[in-house]
């Protein structure tokens, strides 16, 4: 993602209506995001969280 790609989901994102307890639509547009920029694995947790996964081509640590 460039610069511009990045400043244009950023206000997306802040444009979307997400009080507290009710983040849904932007977990929403962030899972789709990460999907498009091609991770290996995106799902929402139970906690609502969006969570996603990018499969190293090598053994190491794991960053969260």
């Amino acid at each position: 993602m460039n610069t511009q790609g990045l400043i244009d989901l950023t206000q997306a994102l802040v444009r979307i209506q997400s009080p507290s307890g009710a983040e849904g639509a932007v977990v929403e547009r962030i899972t789709a995001e990460m999907r498009a920029l091609g991770f290996d694995d995106v799902w929402v947790d139970a906690n609502g969280s969006a969570i996603a996964v990018i499969h190293g081509a090598a053994a190491g640590p794991t960053l969260l």
